[in-house]
């Protein structure tokens, strides 16, 4: 159970008996009916766009994040909750020529990888920055998970209907087809053997890595797939059960061993704007961003034989505007997360330098005082973009009008109703969805797959590419 907040200096002492192998930091409790109080924040600066992607080394030493302005940052864990102004200890020299939507980083912690809607995936040497390695893939790169066990080894999903298995050290790399668009796949953490796969028509499979063009456990609960429409799945750090993030729904949670599906939902959880992750905080919690701009977290029960869902949630209030991604770090008991905004937003149960507990919310921007001047941006400026903020906040009237709901521009946490709200609007950098629906009018997923190459090596549109020499 947090306390009311420790000092700076308790932070500093804290992690000093952590590397003499004591273990003294707090757990990060999100269900506590004190979280949005206790729970310390703080805005990281930085990148000079939305934020699409974050991701912690195995060693929980070091954050990866990528976004819009196309430049992938590695940043030093204690940094983060130490110094006054974290600045990234490396900028990789290989830039995106568009959007970054997913990062990772190797096993060993010496590679990162990136990928985004330019089709590009990239291996970056961290600790000299430099590329080590380029894949053209055959539309958007949506996801990239490094193995668990393997250095050079990840697997990356794309709009083109295939996950990619990536080895670095090869030149020809493998795709296989998944008949349908696929927009995430991970490894299982204790069995890497087995990938956990996010699909719009078939929602949340597992499929066994040494046969991969067919699904090995598919999640329905009998009278219908719960999972459909799922846009990211990630495992329980012990790989036993998983959780899906729906469009325009909530999340499901699945425990693999007993089958047990549980819908965890909130009558306030909004989730059709963006494309969103989730994560897990040990086998209790499950936390997502909301197009409400909140965390949403959810405890899972222990005794879940009558249990169908979690129909509430905690909320940890802080950010300005949608959260995408959330990442937890157990080892320093931080939680990092992103979305819209520039900054990457640290919580800990610690104070941090600049960190605060009593965040002011934004009301939404009025369409009808905006005038040409509002919306010019400064492209290079890691500070608020209010441009950016007011252009979401439109998107987010347009769904709820396209649904027939109003909306209340005040900040009161009732503005919106998530039961009302399907899968109307995303994100407009992921045009594959809007062509995706068309493509369910016109095709079967057998059609679909036909006009994709299965376990194809390098084709016509993906390619592998040699790094040039420093």
């Amino acid at each position: 159970m947090l306390g009311e907040g420790t000092s700076f200096q308790a932070w500093q002492d804290a992690l000093e008996r952590r590397e003499l192998g004591q273990n003294p930091l707090k757990s990060i409790d999100p269900i506590h009916k004190h979280t949005r109080k206790t729970l310390y924040q703080r805005d990281v600066k930085g990148h000079t766009g939305c934020v699409n992607a974050l991701e912690f080394s195995t060693d929980e030493n070091y954050l990866l994040s990528g976004g819009d302005d196309c430049r992938v940052f590695l940043w030093n864990a204690h940094d983060l909750l130490l110094t006054q102004d974290p600045k990234p200890c490396k900028i990789m020299d290989t830039y995106h020529t568009s959007n970054i939507f997913s990062v990772d980083i190797s096993t060993d912690g010496k590679v990162g990888f990136s990928a985004g809607n330019d089709r590009m995936f990239y291996a970056h040497d961290l600790e000299s920055g430099s590329g080590v390695y380029s894949l053209i893939g055959g539309g958007s790169f949506h996801r990239v998970d490094a193995h668990p066990t393997s250095d050079n080894i990840c697997v990356a999903t794309n709009e083109d209907g295939r996950f990619h298995i990536v080895d670095i050290r090869a030149k020809e790399q493998t795709a296989y087809n998944v008949k349908c668009c696929a927009y995430s796949a991970v490894y299982n953490p204790q069995h890497p053997e087995l990938l956990l796969i996010a699909t719009r028509k078939k929602g949340m499979t597992i499929r066994d890595i040494r046969k991969p063009e067919d699904d090995m456990i598919t999640f329905n609960d009998g009278t219908h797939n719960r999972t459909k429409k799922a846009t990211f799945a990630r495992w329980s750090p012990n790989g036993e059960s998983a959780a899906a993030v729906i469009s325009g729904a909530g999340l499901v949670y699945c425990n693999v061993y007993s089958e047990k599906m549980i819908g965890l939902y909130d009558p306030d959880y909004v989730n059709s704007c963006t494309m969103k992750s989730c994560e897990f905080i040990g086998e209790d919690y499950i936390l997502c961003g909301s197009d409400k701009w909140d965390i949403y977290a959810w405890k899972i029960p222990k005794n879940q034989q009558d249990v169908t869902e979690v129909a509430e949630a905690v909320k940890l209030e802080g950010h300005r505007s949608i959260v995408n991604h959330i990442r937890y770090s157990s080892a320093n008991n931080l939680i990092a997360s992103s979305g819209v905004e520039k900054v990457i937003k640290c919580w800990s149960p610690y104070e941090m330098p600049k960190s605060y507990r009593d965040p002011v919310r934004r009301e939404m921007s009025d369409p009808f005082a905006m005038n040409g001047d509002f919306f010019e941006h400064d492209i290079d400026s890691v500070e608020e973009d209010l441009a950016t903020l007011a252009q979401f906040d439109q998107y987010l009237r347009q769904a709820m009008s396209s649904a027939g709901t109003s909306l209340d521009d005040s900040s009161d946490d009732d503005e919106l109703d998530s039961r009302s709200l399907g899968d109307i609007l995303r994100f407009a950098v992921f045009r594959f969805n809007q062509y995706d629906d068309l493509v369910d009018e016109f095709f079967t997923d057998e059609e679909y797959a036909n006009d994709v190459q299965t376990s194809a090596s390098s084709s016509d549109n993906e390619e592998v590419q040699e790094m040039p020499a420093d």
